[in-house]
């Protein structure tokens, strides 16, 4: 009976016996323990890159811009438009260019004109050429485009400073033709206005001495078939001359003053031609001054411009009473 007792006893006392939380090494695990202290004394070896640095930056996606620099206070990154959100990497590289671009090219397009000079060690003797200099008058310094027949041009000035403007009324463009165009554009319409205004002084007076004169076709009969009415009269043999004449000269005008087609755009002036000066003055009245020669070319385009009047005046006049020009006022 006390030995069952005892057994009992023995049982319950190892049943809740605590269990064996430490390990028991053996010889083979006598190794493992050693090996495992000199590993965690090792420092682990950093896993390369995917991407080789370029200047030290790695591109990093969990990054704005991918890691880029260019992150400061006091607002951190600052992309309030999103211009780099969901951007590649290849797209916000570009628009790092950019910026880094303008942003170069800017102080210099706003830095003072260099009109001072700083001294440097190597510069010590100018100080003593500064007086010397300062008595010298300075040279004007040349202009960007050379001048032609004196006219330089200057896009504040309207019509990039063209001669022409005259009072009462100054600068007269209330349709706004030249308004915001090109040089080329501005050249192109002045070379119009003068054309048609040398043309129209010489309509002007065919209309007066083609109808009170003698002429080849009408003898020496005046007040005869109104000018508008003349053309259909004329023979064919007699205006083919005039035609031929007509057409050689304009070729002659084109090659002078314009550029060949295929050699650049359409109806595009030469850079140094200006505009109707194709070097025809027989009589020797071009003036050499620059002055002189803007106060002339004004009083052309004056008296071209008021011949154009003219002429589309005495067409309407003789289109509604039949009657020429002289003729209408008595004469």
């Amino acid at each position: 009976m006390k030995l069952a007792i005892f057994s009992a006893a023995i049982c319950a006392a190892s049943a809740f016996a605590p269990s064996a939380s430490y390990s028991t090494k053996s010889a083979l695990s006598m190794s493992e323990a050693e090996t495992t202290a000199e590993e965690a004394t090792e420092p682990e070896v950093p896993a390369a890159p995917l991407v080789a640095p370029i200047n030290g930056w790695v591109p990093d996606e969990t990054k704005p811009c991918y890691g880029l620099p260019g992150v400061s206070g006091p607002l951190g990154f600052f992309d309030p438009l999103g211009f780099s959100k969901d951007q590649s990497l290849e797209e916000v590289k570009r628009f790092r260019e950019a910026e880094v671009l303008h942003g170069r090219v800017l102080p210099a397009a706003f830095a003072p004109s260099a009109s001072y000079s700083t001294k440097s060690a190597l510069s010590m003797s100018e100080a003593e050429t500064t007086a010397d200099d300062a008595t010298e008058p300075k040279a004007p310094a040349a202009p960007l485009v050379a001048p032609i027949n004196g006219w330089v041009p200057d896009e504040t000035k309207p019509c990039y400073g063209l001669p022409g403007v005259a009072g009462p009324l100054g600068f007269f463009d209330p349709l706004g033709f030249s308004k915001d165009q090109s040089l080329e554009e501005v050249k192109r319409f002045r070379e119009a206005e003068v054309l048609h205004g040398r043309v129209a002084m010489m309509a002007t007076l065919g209309y007066l001495i083609g109808e009170s004169t003698p002429t080849i076709t009408y003898g020496m009969d005046v007040h005869h078939t109104i000018a508008n009415n003349q053309l259909p009269e004329v023979a064919g043999t007699v205006l083919f001359p005039f035609f031929l004449a007509i057409n050689f000269v304009e070729a002659l005008r084109a090659s002078v003053g314009w550029v060949e087609p295929g050699a650049g755009p359409l109806f595009t002036l030469r850079e140094k031609y200006y505009p109707g000066d194709i070097g025809f003055d027989p009589l020797g009245l071009k003036p050499s001054d620059a002055d002189e020669f803007a106060t002339m070319q004004t009083k052309e385009l004056n008296n071209g411009r008021l011949a154009m009047l003219a002429a589309a005046g005495m067409c309407v006049q003789e289109q509604i009473n039949g009657q020429g020009i002289l003729e209408n006022l008595g004469f």
